[in-house]
């Protein structure tokens, strides 16, 4: 078994830092660590047809920051070995529609795999990245966020013509199940919303990112949940007024680990972020967030 951790590479394109490896039998990822474990096959069949992969998963497994901040950061690295392997498969077990459609926002037909279908194969993974990591290479994922944002805006709707108010309800289906969060009592935010004469959005249902950007893009006051809604939905956001509802207190993950206190930076150095808290109970309401509404 051969163990990589984030300062690991074997191979460089451009000044790209990947690691190759062949004839790749089985690889896992340490959750929400910088640890991966590749395991080589010593049972060639030499007559077989020799596959290559380029692998998008991570440490985080499917869950959606994790999952795009972890793995897809690294699509230029994809792109660099594409050039040179026109046959070059993505692999990735992450089966959530999302992750198809990020590939699909830039018209990539690459074949989509979600497991090896033979160890005779070349196998490219990008640098083991964790968000979890508190010795994050802090410049790389700097550099990292620019490079895919700037990259995203190429193919997204840059609307200046700013509609009212947009609610980002959080998905009740393709979130990560270890962390399903429920939010209670956000029928009070839609309603109040819709009367203000703005709009709600449930992004599970668009099934298409370009769409949900540009719709995202087009609103001038942007109200959703921390999490993954936010860190990833708002990094691409250009003077807006964000408000960020901390129904479950996790905001403070923004000084805990020094990756997410690097995209909320990003995020409010662009945007009005407000973050509000729970006035009464502990799920917050329409009254919580109306007086920054005006």
């Amino acid at each position: 078994m051969i163990s990589l951790n984030s300062g690991s590479f074997n191979y460089e394109i451009n000044e790209y830092k990947f690691n190759r490896y062949e004839n790749v039998s089985s690889f896992n990822y340490t959750q929400c660590c910088s640890l991966l474990n590749i395991n080589i096959s010593d049972e060639i069949k030499e007559e077989e047809i020799k596959e290559i992969y380029y692998i998008f998963d991570c440490p985080g497994e499917d869950a959606f920051g994790h999952w795009f901040f972890e793995s897809f950061i690294f699509f230029d690295y994809f792109l660099e070995i594409n050039k040179i392997h026109p046959n070059l498969k993505i692999l990735t077990t992450n089966k959530k529609k999302y992750a198809n459609n990020f590939f699909k926002l830039f018209k990539i037909d690459n074949e989509i795999v979600n497991n090896i279908n033979t160890s005779h194969n070349i196998c490219f993974f990008s640098p083991v990245l964790s968000l979890n990591d508190h010795n994050i290479d802090q410049l790389l994922f700097k550099n990292l966020i620019n490079n895919i944002v700037n990259k995203i805006y190429t193919v997204i709707n840059n609307n200046t013509l700013y509609e009212n108010i947009i609610f980002l309800t959080r998905n009740a289906k393709d979130n990560y199940t270890p962390n399903d969060r429920i939010v209670h009592g956000s029928e009070d935010i839609e309603e109040n919303i819709i009367r203000l004469g703005g709009s709600v959005l449930n992004t599970y249902n668009i099934n298409n990112v370009k769409l949900q950007f540009d719709t995202t893009n087009s609103f001038a006051t942007i109200i959703l949940d921390y999490g993954s809604s936010y860190l990833v939905n708002c990094i691409f956001q250009k003077n807006k007024k964000i408000i960020v509802l901390n129904n479950f207190g996790h905001f403070s993950q923004t000084t805990i680990f020094p990756s997410v206190n690097i995209i909320h930076n990003y995020i409010s150095n662009n945007n009005n972020v407000i973050v509000v808290n729970p006035k009464n109970g502990t799920t917050i309401e329409f009254r919580d967030i109306e007086e920054f509404l005006h």
